[in-house]
């Protein structure tokens, strides 16, 4: 898949059509969880943030489930490559944009991973107790 994707991605430019940019941010999406889970971040990086580019302007709206799963794959490859920023700015659209609690648990993931790293463990107390607030526990 890295081979085909990465000639596809030499000519993304050329590519018009709104639905074959969305299906060609599902090969980058595929070729990037691949990448991820071989721990080729810099690679992973590269595919995933190549689908975030194809997602159209309305990502949200018309293909939520394609834009959570980039976002979602994006922020734990950032985690694991220690870009913090890009981590928090990711995760804020992430979460930003989800429809429910369930589809915020991979991202919230990622930052109480990166703020327990960094001992900021009121803020991973924080997380963990608004997620709980959201699913309807007293706490």
């Amino acid at each position: 898949i890295f081979d085909i994707v990465n000639h596809l991605n030499v000519a993304k430019e050329f590519i018009k059509d709104s639905d074959e940019k969305i299906k060609f941010a599902e090969l980058n999406l595929t070729a990037g969880i691949r990448a991820k889970n071989s721990s080729a971040f810099l690679s992973a990086e590269y595919y995933l943030s190549n689908a975030r580019a194809l997602l159209p302007e309305n990502n949200w709206n018309q293909c939520y489930s394609l834009s959570l799963s980039i976002l979602e794959t994006y922020c734990e490859c950032l985690y694991l490559m220690g870009k913090w920023e890009d981590l928090l700015q990711t995760s804020e659209e992430v979460l930003k944009n989800v429809k429910n609690v369930f589809d915020k648990v991979n991202t919230n993931r990622a930052l109480y991973s990166y703020y327990s790293s960094i001992g900021e463990f009121k803020k991973v107390i924080q997380i963990y107790t608004n997620f709980a607030t959201e699913l309807g526990f007293k706490v």
